[in-house]
């Protein structure tokens, strides 16, 4: 999921690992005893984390994961959250991809096993 664009010189990372890791962390410390209502919040986040590690193009701004099915305003103030958080620390965490042979998420991991177990 590497890749960037250049526009006026300026080099924009993929960001769909990082989002999908930001997200999955926030459904973590969501629980697993919850109320019904929380619960459906956490399906709801879970849903978006999903749909934006299966998304076929580059997202690249928080703004830009809002265009994804299933990623709602909610999920993208979380996203943005996480990046003033993250440009006060100056800290770099999620912002690598994932080792070799890792996912953010267990929906791509499930895929590639797959994909890989049909090529056999």
């Amino acid at each position: 999921m590497l890749g960037s664009i250049a526009a006026s010189g300026i080099s924009y990372p993929d960001r769909r690992d990082e989002f999908v890791r930001v997200l999955w962390c926030k459904g973590r410390s969501m629980g697993h005893n919850i109320r019904t209502d929380q619960k459906q919040a956490r399906v709801s986040l879970m849903r978006a984390a999903t749909s934006i590690a299966l998304h076929s193009r580059p997202l690249r701004t928080c703004q830009s994961a809002q265009l994804v099915d299933g990623v709602g305003t909610k999920w993208v103030s979380v996203l943005k959250a996480n990046e003033e958080k993250s440009d006060k620390n100056k800290s770099k965490w999620p912002h690598a991809p994932p080792a070799s042979g890792t996912f953010a998420s267990p929906a791509v991991a499930v895929l590639v096993a797959m994909l890989e177990f049909t090529e056999r």
